[in-house]
């Protein structure tokens, strides 16, 4: 359940101990007058819960101000997720795998509800659109009422591991290829087989087509291809 547990807390930039970190209630009653609380939910989908099972645990939702909804073109996301697990000794081949179609599900589920962003409120952020843009990060911190104090993409971070690629960039200013990821794996066996599970999948295609089209295309062209011959296997 989400804020029933946690990976790590900030304050002003500074990392905290788990003993500071372990009282919520505490440390937001300790920051100034206007400050800002965001808060991070990986590998969930909003959709999943409801008024029953709050995504937040027993936090009062009506404290926050806002949600918003990541998103990341399919092929450069799906290859940066499995190139972070392949950097895993704890799995297995089978285990990362099951893992990623998974979370491969969770994705199609959040470009689904982002399709309904107006509707529920959600503010929607392009992650490709983010590293590329200025502008782009500009207007989306205006649209969330947010002084653009810093408009660099700033320093590499450590955040769930760091970079799945450049790990040994820490701290370095931010010229990741993150782009390029699809381009890096292209040639990878077990990208390969995923990308030709997730071309026959139709309901993830329609909600790319909606989000993502140039993926779709991409994605769907795969079929044309047969995954291995009959010869290799006989």
């Amino acid at each position: 359940m989400p804020l029933s547990h946690h990976q790590g807390i900030e304050r002003n930039t500074v990392g905290l101990s788990r003993s500071e970190a372990r009282d919520l209630p505490a440390l937001g009653a300790s920051m100034a007058s206007g400050g800002l609380l965001l808060i991070s939910y990986e590998d969930t989908v909003p959709s999943d819960y409801s008024l029953d099972r709050p995504v937040s645990g027993d936090l009062d939702e009506r404290l926050l101000s806002g949600d918003i909804l990541l998103l990341r073109r399919f092929l450069n996301w799906s290859a940066s997720l499995l190139k972070k697990l392949q950097g895993n000794p704890a799995f297995s081949l089978v285990q990362r795998n099951a893992v990623l179609l998974r979370a491969i599900d969770s994705y199609r589920r959040m470009l689904e509800l982002a399709s309904h962003a107006d509707e529920l409120a959600l503010v929607v952020v392009d992650y490709d659109r983010w590293m590329r843009s200025a502008h782009y990060r500009t207007d989306l911190l205006d649209r969330l009422d947010l002084p653009c104090a810093d408009n660099t993409l700033g320093k590499i971070q450590t955040y769930g591991g760091g970079s799945s690629f450049d790990k040994d960039r820490g701290d370095a200013d931010f010229d990741l290829k993150t782009d390029k990821r699809c381009r890096q794996m292209a040639e990878d066996a077990e990208y390969q087989a995923i990308l030709h599970l997730a071309a026959r999948d139709e309901a993830l295609l329609a909600a790319l087509a909606r989000h993502y089209p140039d993926d779709a295309t991409r994605l769907s062209r795969v079929t044309e291809h047969t995954p291995f011959t009959a010869g290799g296997l006989f």
